[in-house]
């Protein structure tokens, strides 16, 4: 059953003060647009600097949707499930995982796909970049891994000791892109994996 990812603008004029008359915000609700997508959405969507929404679909699609007119700009398919919610690095790259265990990084303009790296499970984690562009992203593999932004290549691993299906705070980024990650940081009797 296709599903209808809905986009509402709430505007709530709230009064301050006595004497100040108090306003229904339902009365102010307007849709904007709508967009229809192929199965359910469990990605939470990304907006880039230009308005574009990027989102992820049970329909195996990272969609790239016009923020102002709800048009597809682009689609592009994984081949399964994109629950992952989707990043954009500060060039405009959009990082994103899927249920086929890979990450992909798809140029946010075209749609055009950069690299993919493949890790050993499913991805349902949201990705994380850090200030130098690298990406953090966790796997159904049980590990944790930090991502060259640009190549694609795999900088580290770390093995959690269970499933990874958040993104990694950013305090753990800083010590795991040093190498310092320790069995504190992470509830697990791991250790780095370079």
């Amino acid at each position: 059953m296709n599903q209808i990812l809905l986009i509402i603008a709430v505007v709530a004029l709230v009064g301050c003060g006595k004497n100040k008359p108090k306003v229904d915000p339902t009365k102010h609700e307007r849709l904007l647009w709508e967009f229809e997508m192929g199965d359910w959405v469990e990605s939470s969507p990304a907006i880039g600097s230009d308005g574009t929404v990027y989102v992820g679909s049970g329909d195996k699609k990272l969609y790239a949707i016009n923020g102002k007119s709800g048009g597809k700009l682009w689609e592009f398919e994984t081949g399964d499930l994109v629950d992952s919610s989707p990043a954009i690095g500060p060039d405009g790259t959009v990082y994103v995982g899927s249920g086929d265990k890979k990450i992909y990084a798809i140029n946010g303009k075209s749609g055009v796909k950069l690299w993919e790296f493949e890790t050993g499970g499913i991805v349902r984690s949201s990705l994380a970049i850090g200030s130098d562009g690298t990406v953090y992203v966790g796997s159904d593999d049980k590990k944790l891994y930090a991502i060259n932004g640009k190549s694609g290549g795999k900088l580290l691993e770390f093995e959690t000791g269970s499933i990874v299906v958040s993104p990694p705070p950013s305090d753990l980024m800083a010590r795991f892109t040093s190498g310092q990650v320790t069995t504190s940081s992470m509830p697990s009797k791991a250790t780095p994996k370079a």
